[in-house]
């Protein structure tokens, strides 16, 4: 998971809500949660399909790496949450807490699988079945509104 170029990493003065209820997750089958330096790491397992999910303590952002093991192809993606618009820190710790749980826990209750990229043999996307048909999970799709 790396960083875009030039971007700017701001701490906030207290651990974000997202990295507190990462932890409600630890236990479920195929889940593990480890600290990560200044941030949590949930790990999900399921067949060859490796997901971690890291969420740092005190910086508004998260990130998700997926591996289909053991190619070792992936697909990753990450949000962030400061700088698009002058909404108060903890309103947009309040929504990224809301988004991590809801992919989380989207992750943990669905059917998964790992489409590889025909053209690019170390990169694919992870899809999940949602009423019968496989949406895209990760890279995140942003849907029209």
């Amino acid at each position: 998971m790396v960083r875009p170029p030039g971007s700017i990493v701001r701490r906030i003065p207290v651990t974000t809500a997202a990295f507190h209820q990462l932890r409600q997750f630890d236990g479920r089958p195929g889940v593990s949660i480890a600290a990560k330096g200044a941030a949590l790491e949930l790990k999900l397992v399921r067949g060859d399909v490796e997901v971690r999910v890291v969420v740092p303590a005190e910086v508004l952002e998260w990130f998700v790496d997926v591996e289909q093991r053991p190619s070792g192809s992936r697909a990753t993606d990450w949000c962030d949450y400061e700088g698009y618009d002058n909404r108060p820190v903890s309103e947009l710790d309040e929504d990224m807490a809301e988004e991590v749980t809801a992919f989380v826990s989207r992750l943990i209750e669905r059917d998964l699988r790992y489409v590889g990229s025909k053209n690019r043999p170390d990169r694919g996307v992870l899809e999940w079945l949602i009423d019968g048909q496989w949406h895209q999970a990760v890279p995140f799709v942003v849907l029209a509104t």
